[in-house]
């Protein structure tokens, strides 16, 4: 993976390499100070933006593999915290879990559920501390966050 200025052409960083696999996605976080990644074989990365230095991941620790990460507030089946330090995901095949992971070290922080029914809808509060989960039962669940 290489990322270049868009201005210049020039190259800013690469090759990172960590993947064992094609790399299929790639975002930037909304403060630009992290590259996330994911290859075919569905491992995430995470990187330093500014350095290139790997700061979690490769990470397999989707049950059935990430499709694709993104870093924004506006997606429905994955978030981002607003302070950025969470990132949330449909953690399994029932589409009724939604995992919450630390941006900064790739821990699992929390696997949340209840639904019983698929969710459609993951966001964050505006002060991080929240998030709001919808589904196909017809139900919100909010998960407020002790750590």
């Amino acid at each position: 993976m290489r990322v270049w200025d868009a201005k210049s052409g020039g190259l800013v960083q690469g090759p990172l390499r960590s993947h064992k696999s094609q790399v299929a996605f790639v975002g930037f976080s909304p403060n630009r100070k992290r590259i996330v990644s994911a290859d075919v074989h569905h491992n995430v990365c995470v990187w330093n933006a500014d350095t290139g230095a790997l700061v979690s991941g490769p990470s397999s620790r989707h049950a059935e593999g990430a499709l694709a990460v993104v870093f924004t507030p506006n997606c429905t089946l994955s978030a981002v915290s607003p302070d950025g330090k969470w990132i949330a995901a449909y953690a399994d095949t029932t589409w009724r879990t939604v995992n919450v992971w630390d941006s900064k070290t790739g821990q699992l922080a929390a696997s949340l559920d209840g639904h019983t029914d698929d969710l459609n809808s993951i966001t964050f509060s505006p002060d991080s501390r929240r998030i709001l989960m919808s589904s196909d039962d017809k139900t919100i669940h909010v998960h407020t966050f002790d750590f």
